[in-house]
């Protein structure tokens, strides 16, 4: 049975029944072709993988599915597969939703989600199910069920003979990509990056700018700032969505939709998706973001930090099935030691990292980005020198301080010489925690990077009732950095929420929580960071059980 809407959704099941194909299988046509995603680039080279679409044919006649996903393996495909049915879908809702489908909590995927803050290894939250692959094609049968019989591999050309000829190139296939797609109805998402800055430069250039948006808590963000100034600037319109007392009135009711449209991988810290989207009141279409540019601008990841849960919180004789877990950075876990290739960041970092937050905005809005293209990612893979990135947290960390406030060296950043071309304000106004893309640093937005960097350290390393962090909660410096959801704990509403939640007939007969360790986290509150952490996990996994789990 085929199940679609409008590029974002699908599910295909398939039942082997004796005698042949079932009826419910079976669409009516010979063969049906399906895309899910940006198909931007699926008419340059015919049957080639596209680089954020995925393909599903069915052919009633061979008795066969076929699926074909994408280069970055956004969007995401799952496949549930048990000895009665396969089943194939954009999302896991909607396998829960499948006729005789009775998920399960996997205990290797819930004990990587504790310790990583996701699963990795194409596992998810469920028994039986999985990510599919990027970049592979797979057929399902009723004789001989499912197999691969794609893999895609990059084709062995030369590198660029210098950097120059590699930024030239890149930006033309940047721009084919942002010509080829139908932006009528989308918006951007505009922040003071420069990965959103490239394409505000691009649009700005072929005078095709659209209305941008941005998130921010009731304290203006770094963020909001810098998108208002630069739309500002070109009398463009920008909207900033705060996190409001009606953001805060509408949490519970967020946080619940957010873990069923994340398949169970957030919760608390993706409610604002939602508001969002729902803020949207459903006028676009299409969200163009900055998406996969860490990885194809300067080889960056998505995150560094672990959520490091206490496994104290695992009911024993569910933790016992669950191999455990080397004490290495999920990084290494994923490379066996090595360092990131272009490609582990493009197939498998960006998409075990970016995978809920995805999935909850590809079921509002198809997600484009410029970045993934096919042209772009395979230029990518022919650097002059291939950079491979450390899996060092340290080195990471670096890395990624040092592209805030200073940016990589414009000679080899394709991105920052786009912005510096395109002049004005666009190439004056910082970018991330200070610096101009022409070179140098504002004065001003030096400052303003630095307590952006205070702010981080007194949300993520500083306790909550010492001096500094009373100072900071204080002065205009709160918030600068990005909307913090644990100061989200101080409100009545959503505490209150949280504390239901966990007190509940669901979470009270959880397979996974360990009901003492629950009890001990409630009464010592969310003051403590271990105690924080043992909740806000265990309020994943409680409304994951109710959305996902049949009879939670």
């Amino acid at each position: 049975m085929i199940e679609t809407e409008a590029n974002r959704a699908l599910t295909a099941w398939v039942e082997p029944v004796p005698g042949g194909w079932n009826e419910r299988s079976a669409p009516h046509a010979p063969e049906e072709i399906y895309l899910l995603g940006d198909g931007q680039d699926s008419g340059q080279a015919g049957n080639e993988f596209l680089g954020h679409g995925a393909l599903l044919k069915i052919d009633t006649a061979d008795k066969q599915i076929f699926l074909r996903t994408s280069l970055t393996g956004f969007p995401p495909i799952f496949i549930y597969q048990d000895s009665a049915c396969t089943v194939i879908a954009s999302s896991i809702d909607r396998i829960a939703a499948a006729p005789g489908i009775h998920l399960a909590f996997d205990p290797q995927g819930t004990v990587e989600f504790a310790l990583i803050g996701k699963p990795i290894k194409h596992r998810t939250l469920f028994r039986n199910l999985s990510v599919a692959p990027a970049g592979v094609g797979l057929t399902v049968e009723l004789a001989g069920g499912m197999r691969m019989v794609e893999r895609w591999r990059p084709p062995r050309d030369a590198p660029f003979a210098s950097w120059r000829d590699y930024s030239t190139a890149q930006e033309a296939a940047l721009t084919a990509a942002l010509h080829r797609m139908d932006l009528s109805q989308s918006f951007l998402s505009l922040t003071a990056g420069l990965d959103t800055r490239v394409i505000f430069a691009l649009l700005c250039r072929d005078n095709r700018l659209l209305p941008a948006f941005t998130i921010s808590g009731i304290a203006d963000s770094l963020d909001a700032r810098r998108a208002k100034e630069l739309c500002d600037a070109h009398e463009l319109k920008h909207t900033v969505v705060s996190l409001d007392d009606g953001f805060i009135r509408q949490f519970a009711d967020c946080a619940i939709e957010a873990s069923r449209r994340s398949g169970g991988l957030a919760s608390f810290t993706q409610a604002s998706e939602v508001f969002f989207y729902r803020a949207l009141q459903n006028a676009y279409d299409a969200r163009l973001s900055g998406m996969l540019g860490n990885q194809i601008g300067r080889s960056g990841t998505e995150g560094i930090g672990l959520r490091n849960v206490p496994l104290e919180v695992f009911d024993g004789d569910f933790i016992k099935i669950a191999k455990r877990l080397s004490n290495r950075h999920w990084f290494k876990e994923i490379t066996d030691g090595a360092d990131f290739s272009a490609l582990y960041l493009i197939q498998q970092e960006n998409l075990f990292a970016s995978i809920a937050n995805f999935g909850i905005g590809s079921s509002y809005t198809i997600q484009q980005t410029p970045y993934a293209d096919r042209t772009v990612i395979l230029q990518k893979l022919r650097e002059p020198v291939l950079r491979d990135t450390s899996t060092s947290a340290a080195v990471v960390r670096l890395r990624d301080l040092k592209h805030r406030f200073l940016g990589d060296p414009i000679q080899i950043s394709f991105q920052r010489q786009i912005v510096a071309r395109a002049g004005g304000p666009v190439a004056r106004s910082p970018i991330n925690w200070g610096w101009r893309a022409a070179g140098g640093v504002s004065p001003g937005g030096l400052t303003l990077g630095m307590l952006a960097l205070f702010d981080v350290l007194a949300n993520t390393r500083l306790p909550k009732n010492c001096l500094a962090a009373r100072i900071i909660a204080r002065t205009r410096i709160a918030g600068l950095s990005g909307f913090e959801y644990q100061d989200l704990l101080q409100k009545r509403p959503v505490a209150e929420f949280v504390l239901d939640t966990l007190d509940s007939g669901t979470a009270r007969c959880s397979p996974v929580i360990d009901q003492a360790v629950l009890r001990r986290a409630r009464a010592k509150g969310f003051g403590g960071r271990s105690a924080r952490k043992t909740l806000l996990f265990a309020l994943d996994i409680v409304l994951a059980q109710r959305n996902f789990l049949t009879g939670a």
